[in-house]
């Protein structure tokens, strides 16, 4: 009884839709800010969009910007992410990061898929 069997079966399942993100224009107003255009395609009904930046000889480097996640919906979309110095971090009056890590997460903050860029560039602590 193969076919008996295979007529029992459950249906395969769709593949599961992939959220991805693609890091854009990577901008430095001044010495203490600056934000990222992230392209994305988030497959899950709504999340948000975390950005670090940190020299990545550093990753402690990560806790003196300050970004407030983004708010994004359901498909395909583009939006600007700001981050800046904290003006209390505990960093250096001047120092350099490397590194743009974006994060798409569900709206129960699950990573869905993270991306990194190399932007080399230099930052001061506001005054």
């Amino acid at each position: 009884g193969g076919a008996a069997a295979a007529a029992g079966a459950a249906p395969a399942p769709a593949p599961a839709a992939v959220s991805t993100a693609q890091i854009g224009d990577v901008k430095q107003n001044n010495a203490f800010s600056g934000s990222v255009v992230v392209h994305y395609n988030l497959a899950v009904n709504s999340g948000h969009i975390h950005v670090r930046i940190f020299d990545s000889a550093k990753p402690e480097s990560a806790a003196w910007f300050q970004s407030d996640d983004v708010p994004i919906k359901s498909g395909p979309g583009l939006t600007l992410v700001y981050f800046k110095v904290a003006p209390l971090s505990k960093g250096p009056a001047i120092f350099s990061a490397d590194t743009i890590e974006v994060t798409l997460l569900d709206d129960k903050d699950k990573v869905l898929t993270t991306v990194k860029a190399k932007s080399n560039m230099s930052w001061a602590k506001p005054k």
